[in-house]
């Protein structure tokens, strides 16, 4: 237990010299006679106007880093007052004969026989069960055939070599003898 009186010890002299410290300096700063001057009231400082038109000139004559050369100007422009030409989207049967299902924008779809005038100035050719040929209004030839998206692939037998051709004796399924 001797060391137990320490800690209080210590505590009242910082406790003491804290009181003698105050005393001494005063418990409050001194008084100040002369207030300084009152500031203006603070105002949004002005902002100088940019002259964009200027800047953007001088980006373009030296910009910062490597710029690409410029895009070559276009030969023509593309005419977006001309409607895509009509497309056939299907095959449908007619009292005599086949008829063309052409998609024409603004129009829907219209029944053309073969013969018939399309709206481009075109005309239907040729309709079949799986086909349609037609000229669009450029003169220029077109085919379209309908359903028309197998893939046909020649099969391999086991041994990985290909099948003999139609022609030969090997494609030739074997006969019977008695």
């Amino acid at each position: 237990m001797t060391g137990a009186w320490k800690i209080p010890l210590a505590g009242l002299l910082a406790l003491g010299l804290g009181a003698g410290a105050s005393v001494l300096f005063g418990a409050e700063p001194p008084s100040v006679s002369a207030s300084p001057p009152a500031a203006p009231d603070w105002q949004v400082p002005a902002l100088a106007v940019l002259d964009f038109a200027a800047l953007d000139a001088q980006w373009q004559e030296t910009p910062p880093w490597p710029a690409p050369p410029p895009p070559p100007a276009a030969a023509e422009p593309a005419k977006a007052d001309e409607p895509p030409p009509p497309m056939p989207v299907g095959i449908a049967r007619g009292r005599r004969n086949f008829e063309a299902l052409f998609s024409v924008q603004g129009a829907g779809e219209l029944r053309i026989p073969p013969g018939g005038r399309l709206p481009d100035g075109g005309r239907v050719l040729k309709v079949s069960r799986l086909g349609v040929e037609w000229v669009d209004g450029k003169g220029e030839r077109h085919e379209h055939e309908m359903f028309n998206a197998y893939r046909v692939q020649e099969e391999a037998p086991a041994g990985g070599t290909p099948r003999a051709g139609a022609g030969s004796d090997a494609a030739k399924p074997p006969r019977r003898t008695r």
